[in-house]
């Protein structure tokens, strides 16, 4: 059997009796995506891997099993945007994911978003862009935009909140988030949530433990 990492809204009411965690933080942080896993899909939907029964061996196994498939997969980072004062260099990448359409329930995603928590498709976009440190929006499904900033930089991280709030706006029935994720050597370290007039900062990395309830 095959499984692939899927992300669910940060608003997903079911996340307790699936194997699931947090996108970033343990299982008390709030306002982030959750990590789910499938094991393929059947009538239209994602096939999500319970909890019920499933004992701790198992469950790293699979997910073993879903972090092979993540980074054994063959990501391209197409420019989206352009930035210069005379000569123009990438500034905005959009991942996309090839070979991935039987594995979803519609063709429009490509299980792109989930590239977020890929060390080696995160470092290829580091290395596009010459930036060690990235900013990340997952929208919605089948959309991963990053640039290149950080923590503080706040011009940056305005603009990537209004691009992926906008985005979420015209398709609210596949949107998972408008947050801006840090990314920094080899791994999310934080993001910025935004709640109409504030917001707040928070750092903090992917916890291994947060798979257990």
């Amino acid at each position: 059997m095959s499984y692939s990492f899927v992300l669910m809204p940060q608003r997903w009411p079911d996340a307790i009796d699936y194997l699931a965690r947090p996108i970033i933080g343990d299982r008390g942080t709030l306002q982030v995506p959750w990590l789910a896993i499938s094991s393929g899909v059947a009538n239209g939907r994602f096939q999500l891997v319970s909890r019920a029964g499933l004992d701790c061996e198992t469950a790293l196994e699979i997910i073993q099993a879903a972090t092979a498939q993540l980074e054994s997969q063959s990501v391209v980072w197409n420019v989206a945007e352009q930035r210069g004062l005379i000569f123009k260099k990438p500034y905005l990448l959009r991942a996309i994911v090839s070979g991935q359409t039987a594995a979803t329930p519609e063709l429009m995603d490509d299980l792109s978003c989930e590239q977020l928590v890929s060390e080696r498709a995160m470092l290829a976009a580091s290395q596009t862009l010459s930036a060690p440190s990235l900013l990340a929006v997952i929208p919605k499904r089948g959309w991963l935009l990053v640039c290149p900033g950080k923590a503080g930089e706040f011009v940056k991280i305005t603009e990537m909140h209004d691009l992926a709030e906008t985005m979420m706006a015209r398709d609210v029935d596949r949107s998972l988030s408008s947050n801006v994720f840090f990314w920094e050597n080899g791994s999310l370290c934080g993001h910025a949530v935004r709640e109409e007039s504030s917001g707040y900062v928070s750092l903090g990395q992917p916890q291994l433990s947060a798979w257990w309830v």
